[in-house]
């Protein structure tokens, strides 16, 4: 799992990003916190995020590969 949030985020409170981290525990869990990026950040962090996403695509490609 991986969390990205913006530090100046006006719709999705800051602190959203240290409660999942708290209730997914027991999850490989990645927090990114980004101070300077609001609530458009997938558009002004289009790279970080597809990088991430891309990253979880892989990984549970190669999970399901591996359970074959």
């Amino acid at each position: 799992v991986t969390v990205i949030q913006g530090g100046k985020d006006w719709l999705s409170p800051s602190g959203n990003a240290d409660y999942a981290q708290t209730e997914l525990s027991a999850a490989d869990i990645e927090v990114i916190k980004l101070p300077d990026q609001g609530h458009f950040l997938p558009w002004k962090e289009f790279d970080l995020v597809k990088q991430k996403i891309l990253e979880q695509v892989g990984e549970s490609e190669r999970k399901a590969a591996s359970s074959r």
